[in-house]
């Protein structure tokens, strides 16, 4: 065809002066180099030949510290591929380092975060398929029976292995932030339920959900200490306020175990939207849907407090929390984790939760992070 071998990219998302060069950055083609004063198309970039990939990222980052700009492409060795090759190239803007890893799946990657020690590659169900693009089918398209992957690689061993952590399908197109916290190591961005873009068709044929494609701001954050393989999520739903701020912590799934009720959480049917105070305590707002091993539907709304406590019994705060060397995790002697569940069940074998006091205890356990509640009826 007569647009073989042409450069398909636009060059418009972004612009980054690095090494003495304007450059102008799409993610599925190369840099396009301009003339700083006149704007003029000089031609694509490719760091006198040593850039292998064919696509690079529009966010690369810089460091402040070295002058370095890191960077990336995905479909790195072609189409639908799901290799990504990362790049640094120093502040004259030479290539000094590049490295190649395979990702879960192929997908649209359009932007990563950078910490001190630590590089984050979100990888999300954005997915291409060559197979479909040759049937006339988009380069995208969305799977949301496909988890979401943080990819975690050392800034000190860049060839060293990507490790991976598992989230729940999620849709985000640009990172906020990321910062370290003793081994926890956390990413701030906008993140939805499906794709953002009406455009990217979904596999199962659902229609596009504007109010599910809604980003919300969020936090995933990973414990590089322990072996899970899971990310966790807290999503922030309202400004903070005098009684603090509201976070949003969906309940993926879980198991119930008891003598008179065992049964399953129903993954991804409820979230705690739980408010953190300024005295320390953590006010729990969880709902959450139960099904019994018979296939009843219950309903569960937990209220309760969670917070560490001093030598007086009375709130940590958070701060001080951390300072006595406290884990997200511990859960000490006096520490207060109670609730008081409320449930909802239809007529029948279960219906004897809707008329019993019940109390609970919680416990937070890592490796992955949980909580556990222990529940106790009275009378």
């Amino acid at each position: 065809p007569s647009v073989a071998g042409l450069s398909r990219g636009t060059a418009n998302p972004n612009l980054v002066w690095h090494g003495g060069r304007l450059l102008a950055l799409k993610e599925d083609s190369r840099p396009i180099e301009l003339d700083p004063h006149s704007l003029a198309t000089m031609g694509e970039w490719d760091f006198d030949g040593r850039l292998t990939s064919p696509t690079v990222t529009a966010h690369p980052k810089i460091d402040p510290l070295a002058g370095e700009m890191l960077f990336y492409g995905y479909e790195a060795k072609g189409l639908a591929t799901p290799d990504i090759a990362f790049f640094i190239a120093d502040r004259a803007g030479h290539i000094t380092h590049e490295h190649g890893f395979a990702a879960p799946y192929p997908s649209k990657v359009h932007d990563f975060a950078v910490t001190e020690h630590y590089l984050v590659f979100p990888v999300m169900p954005a997915t291409s398929d060559l197979a479909r693009m040759q049937s006339g089918g988009a380069h995208f398209a969305w799977d949301g029976a496909l988890p979401s992957w943080l990819g975690v690689v050392k800034r000190a061993d860049l060839s060293g292995p990507v490790r991976w952590f598992k989230g729940p399908p999620r849709w985000s197109f640009h990172t906020m932030n990321a910062f370290e916290d003793g081994d926890a190591l956390h990413v701030d961005l906008t993140v939805s339920e499906i794709n953002g873009f009406p455009f990217f068709a979904a596999l199962d044929g659902k229609r596009w959900d504007l109010q599910r494609a809604a980003s919300r701001l969020t936090r995933w954050s990973v414990n590089l200490a322990d072996a899970s393989d899971a990310f966790s999520e807290r999503r922030k739903v309202e400004p903070s306020t005098p009684m603090g701020g509201r976070v949003y912590l969906p309940v993926p799934d879980g198991k119930v175990q008891g003598p008179r009720l065992n049964g399953r959480v129903l993954p991804n049917r409820g979230a705690d939207w739980a408010r953190g105070r300024s005295d320390g305590v953590a006010e729990l707002n969880a709902h959450t849907m139960l099904e019994a091993d018979d296939g009843t539907p219950i309903y569960l709304y937990n209220r309760g407090y969670l917070y560490g406590r001093d030598e007086n019994g009375l709130p940590l705060s958070a701060a001080e929390w951390q300072r006595r060397g406290n884990s997200n995790f511990a859960i000490k002697p006096n520490t207060y984790f109670y609730i008081t569940p409320v449930f909802d069940a239809p007529v029948g074998p279960h219906d004897w939760l809707t008329r019993t006091v019940i109390v609970g205890r919680g416990q937070r356990r890592p490796d992955p992070d949980h909580s556990v509640f222990d529940y106790y009826s009275v009378g």
